[in-house]
């Protein structure tokens, strides 16, 4: 990611601290990667569900947040339309989101250095293809499931 795409990100995101990830135990799973979000973040609602779309760049992975209607479902998978709207759009274009789920809603754009920490946590989603939400004190865990081609660049950036 290139230093004027990372200012982008950096006004309009949230960076991740290095504390924000762990992996661990989740009852009825196996080890999964948690991310805890600050609560004003990420709405927590029974009629709402997530899906994450990653882009994986080097030193660094863009993890953008959606939020959708249970009741609505996603409906079907679209190319985002051509020029952007605003600026948000712009980005999330030129960060290689193009695409997601008609009925979805984008949330957060979370920017991930990728440490040591970051690294185990971002290896256990590939092995899973999971990664959990959750919001700091919160008490529920909500399990978002990756694309496989989300996977497979994962993978590869992690070199595995």
């Amino acid at each position: 990611m290139s230093s004027a795409l990372q200012r982008r990100v950096e006004a309009l995101g949230w960076e991740a601290p290095d504390e924000s990830i762990r992996v661990r135990d989740v009852p009825g799973r196996e080890m999964m990667a948690v991310l805890r979000l600050p609560p004003h973040l990420l709405e927590f609602s029974p009629e709402l569900g997530y899906w994450c779309h990653l882009k994986a760049f080097p030193e660094r992975v863009a993890l953008l947040i959606f939020t959708y209607r249970l009741s609505q479902g996603l409906g079907s998978w679209v190319d985002y339309p051509e020029p952007p709207q605003n600026e948000t759009e712009a980005l999330f274009g030129d960060l290689g989101f193009n695409e997601g789920w008609q009925n979805s809603t984008p949330t957060l754009l979370v920017s991930i250095e990728l440490t040591p920490n970051w690294m185990a946590a971002l290896k256990q989603v590939a092995e899973t293809g999971e990664l959990g939400l959750t919001v700091v004190g919160g008490t529920s865990i909500y399990p978002v499931t990756l694309q496989p081609e989300q996977v497979e660049e994962l993978e590869s950036a992690l070199l595995l």
